[in-house]
């Protein structure tokens, strides 16, 4: 099964791939949906 980050649309063959991926991903960065915050 092919793992794709949602992300940057980059696939993955495993699960654990993907994981180690999305920690470092550019085109991931997460805001707080309450304060529009950019997680650290």
């Amino acid at each position: 099964m092919t793992h794709v980050c949602r992300n940057c649309k980059r696939t993955f063959g495993t699960e654990l791939e993907l994981e180690l991926h999305r920690d470092t991903c550019s085109q991931g960065e997460l805001f707080c949906d309450e304060c529009g915050e950019r997680f650290a």
